[in-house]
């Protein structure tokens, strides 16, 4: 059985978002299948975006009781002209037909980087300079950019149940 979903938002009699409801595999990291999205999340000015279905469909992840997320990344809603200017919106772009994957993130705004694991445990736990930092780090450190102004929308996947 196959359902359509079609979602409108308005706001002052202008349609800001419209999303309607097809599915190709991605790949599979840590038990985490990763799934194009079967819908099509359109965003006047933006135009077409076509997400990821993220699926926690292991035991792990169900002890935790996750919910399935579908995910738009890297969706960029600003362009930055320099530092302590004002962003511009990024809704001066012609409307395109075609549908525009987002399936990675936009990259990471400017910070600094911590180089030694004493000085960060000084302001944060040992376990997170530990742990968490390092896994942090491959993501930020070639991705320090000042044109960062993205946003990733998620919205969680309800199961009918029958």
């Amino acid at each position: 059985m196959f359902y359509t979903l079609i979602i409108l938002v308005y706001y002052h009699h202008t349609l800001l978002l419209h999303a309607t409801s097809a599915s190709s595999s991605l790949f599979t990291l840590n038990n985490v299948r990763y799934s194009l999205s079967d819908r099509v999340l359109t965003i006047p000015k933006l135009g077409a975006l076509r997400g990821v279905h993220i699926d926690y469909d292991s035991e792990y992840y169900r002890k935790y009781n996750l919910i399935n997320v579908e995910a738009f990344l890297g969706i960029q809603y600003g362009l930055y002209n320099g530092r302590f200017e004002p962003s511009k919106e990024r809704f001066d772009l012609h409307q395109n037909t075609r549908v525009n994957k987002q399936i990675e993130f936009g990259p990471a705004c400017s910070q600094y980087i911590w180089k030694n694991e004493s000085e960060l445990s000084r302001i944060r736990t040992r376990k997170f300079a530990q742990e968490y930092y390092p896994k942090l780090l491959k993501y930020i450190i070639k991705q320090n950019e000042e044109q960062c102004l993205y946003m990733n929308i998620y919205q969680p996947q309800i199961k009918n149940s029958k």
